[in-house]
């Protein structure tokens, strides 16, 4: 015999409320899924920065973060529409807008970019002037967080970030496009 739940469950009692378990509204993420260059699925970009001085030794201008020192950039937003956005945004922001979007659009060429597959991650090259790494604060203000900036000779050694883990191929490339062959 089926009987009706409802039928055999106890009347209310007039204090008793009835308790409606709501769930929260979705919140829309403020990261999305990949883009794609090429095939390949890019969930964060970055630009890495660097000057040839009169020596012809290469620099490298990079920030300590959690995992090292790196190149300026994260993860897309919902706001992005390509990894190259998202490059530019990112070094703006961790630049405390030193890297602004204006200032690095006239020194990357967005042909020349580095795919690296462990971070799905797209790398752009920025050739700029030598700033000076004080410029850019003790504190990444759009984080709200620490932070240090710093040149490193192509020769130097310094704790590697995986995004970045390898810069003696992105340094032969430069070499390439200088003509320092």
């Amino acid at each position: 015999m089926n009987s009706d739940p409802l039928k055999d469950s106890e009347p209310k009692k007039e204090n008793e409320q009835e308790v409606v378990v709501k769930e929260p509204p979705k919140q829309p993420s403020r990261f999305r899924a990949p883009l794609y260059y090429k095939d390949q699925p890019v969930k964060a970009a970055g630009v890495l920065c660097y000057f040839v001085d009169s020596n012809n030794n290469i620099h490298l201008l990079l920030r300590r973060g959690k995992g090292g020192f790196a190149d300026f950039g994260g993860k897309n937003e919902a706001s992005d529409t390509a990894p190259l956005q998202i490059a530019l945004r990112e070094a703006g922001e961790e630049s405390n807008q030193i890297l602004s979007e204006n200032y690095l659009k006239e020194r990357i060429d967005e042909d020349l970019n580095f795919y690296v597959p462990e971070c799905k991650y797209l790398l752009y090259l920025a050739k700029i002037e030598k700033l000076d790494p004080k410029e850019f604060g003790e504190r990444e203000i759009a984080m709200d967080e620490p932070h240090e900036v710093q040149w490193f000779a192509e020769d130097e050694k310094f704790q590697v970030h995986v995004r970045i883990s390898h810069y003696k191929d992105y340094i032969q490339k430069i070499r390439e496009i200088e003509g320092l062959l």
